[in-house]
């Protein structure tokens, strides 16, 4: 005991100056990487507005359908795909307490008994007993590996960033689900328009057949033209199926979508409803808006942020690894003086641990986890690309079928018109049958094309809303906790500027992606 406390200051000093050593830390900082976005969007069709936005926390609530709204909301909740996701959120904010707590030292409790027999021939002293005895043993052991070089710490760092990579893939899980929920909702809806526009038509050719029936039993048509007639009725007939199919089928989607079994939907509308379109003017904020909004560009560059940091877990591997152990025990031949003063035993003091003769393959696991660093950059690089391809895309498509149905509602209101004139004359004898029917056949293909019109620039809306990220947040989804992480570790700045205890540098204009010198 007198050897212990004579030295305890020594070790005293020596911890504490590994712990001083422990404030560096090896490896790369990480920084952003450049945006590749153009200052603005090509198609000016839409408003542009020179500072970020806000979060829209529903933008389907746009199109005013109370029946999409609640649609969306049932989704969200019953999804299997959302519900894995928010699993996999739970895993990887588990897996950051697996890495922090390498950081602490361990305790685990020990005891042993044992029946012994030393052998004679095992040693050089004559005098040892080479009787059988009891051995028991009680006590605990304790380890701690000093991080002097930053090891857990960018092991941290790299958990961290996982956590808000599988938080931006329930993001974009979320979004994708909200998409489609839209624009299924939209194939209902259109389906049943076109369905309502065949049935109309429908009627109208019925009355055609009539009046050609009548004209051919007064000897004013020739029977040519009650024939046309039944061909122009069945044809619209044949188109009811088909649509029929169309409907069930999207039906079917949207239910898979709410979590329930197929066919559970059927006979659930109340009343039966135009395609929706959204109200208002739709606004769009510049294109380095993308790095704030889209999930699966704020994953690709939260991926990257973890591979730059597990740069420096190997480049850590290149020093020596200091660790205390230490153990405290009390061990005796007879279980009744176990616990008596003399049997206490301890055993404390620092180790030191390097691999001096494997570093070519340390050297080797650096250059691999740089290689994954620049592939996780490229692949960052190409999903900004194709970001800005969707919503370049998503613009022009909506803003030409804003063209084409504002045609189509000019064009159908026209047909209407050559319709009622076409009957009015064949009535007087004015006009062939065949007139009438060119001019109906015209007017049910533009009623039509109206209805898909609608359809295809509403989920072109929806394209648009999902290419530009939604406008959420991740405060706003309620993806972002702090009861197991660290609040600096997940904290979003602007334009993902990433802090951990102060030690990772930021770069405002993001300009290269990480230093090369490795920072003691």
């Amino acid at each position: 005991m007198f050897f212990v406390a004579h030295n305890f200051p020594r070790a005293i000093v020596t911890v504490f100056s590994v712990l001083l050593l422990s404030g560096c830390h090896v490896g790369p900082d990480y920084h952003r990487p450049s945006a590749l976005f153009q200052p603005q969007w090509k198609t000016a069709s839409v408003s542009i507005l020179d500072e970020p936005l806000g979060a829209n926390q529903q933008w389907w609530a746009d199109f005013n359908d109370p029946v999409l709204n609640r649609l969306v909301a049932e989704a969200v909740i019953a999804n299997p795909d959302v519900k894995e996701a928010a699993y996999r959120v739970l895993e990887s904010r588990s897996r950051y307490g697996i890495t922090r707590a390498d950081r602490l030292p361990s305790l685990a409790g020990a005891g042993d008994y044992s029946y012994r027999k030393v052998s004679g021939n095992s040693s050089p002293y004559s005098l040892l007993s080479q009787d059988a005895f009891n051995f028991n043993s009680l006590g605990f052991q304790s380890a701690w590996q000093v991080d002097v070089w930053g090891k857990f710490r960018r092991a941290m760092e790299a958990a961290a960033a996982e956590i808000q990579v599988s938080e931006n893939d329930r993001h974009a899980i979320v979004l994708t689900l909200q998409s489609d929920v839209a624009r299924t909702y939209i194939e209902i809806r259109a389906a049943q328009s076109r369905i309502r526009t065949a049935e109309h038509n429908l009627e109208l050719q019925r009355r055609i057949l009539e009046i050609a029936e009548r004209r051919v039993a007064a000897g004013l048509s020739a029977p040519i033209d009650a024939e046309q007639a039944r061909t122009s009725l069945h044809t619209v007939e044949a188109q009811l199926p088909t649509l029929t199919t169309q409907l069930q089928q999207a039906e079917n989607k949207l239910a898979v979508l709410l979590g329930k079994p197929p066919q559970s939907l059927y006979d659930q509308w109340e009343e039966l409803a135009e395609v929706p379109l959204a109200a208002g003017e739709l606004l769009v904020g510049v294109p380095a808006d993308l790095l704030r909004r889209r999930p699966d560009v704020r994953s690709a560059e939260r991926a990257l942020a973890a591979e730059t940091a597990r740069v420096g877990v190997a480049v850590a591997d290149l020093y020596p690894q200091v660790s205390f152990r230490g153990t405290l025990s009390v061990d005796a031949t007879k279980a009744s003086t176990l616990f008596s003063g003399p049997s206490v035993a301890h055993d404390l003091g620092p180790s030191l641990s390097w691999n001096l003769f494997n570093f070519g393959q340390v050297r080797n696991q650096i250059a691999a986890q740089k290689a994954r660093v620049n592939q996780a950059l490229w692949r960052y690089r190409s999903k900004v690309l194709s970001a800005a391809e969707e919503v370049e895309n998503a613009l022009v498509a909506y803003q030409q079928e804003q063209l084409r149905l504002q045609a189509l509602e000019k064009a159908v209101d026209a047909a209407d018109r050559s319709v009622d004139l076409a009957l009015k004359n064949y009535r007087q004898g004015l006009v062939r049958f065949q007139t009438v029917l060119d001019t109906q056949r015209t007017q049910l293909s533009l009623q039509d094309q109206r209805v898909v019109s609608r359809a295809t620039l509403a989920s072109q809306r929806v394209l648009l809303y999902a290419a530009l990220g939604g406008g959420w947040t991740l405060q706003s989804l309620g993806l972002i906790e702090s009861d197991n992480v660290d609040s600096d570790a997940l904290r979003f700045e602007d334009a993902f500027e990433f802090h951990d205890d102060g030690h990772s540098a930021v770069q405002n204009d993001g300009t290269s992606l990480a230093k090369t010198t490795d920072k003691q």
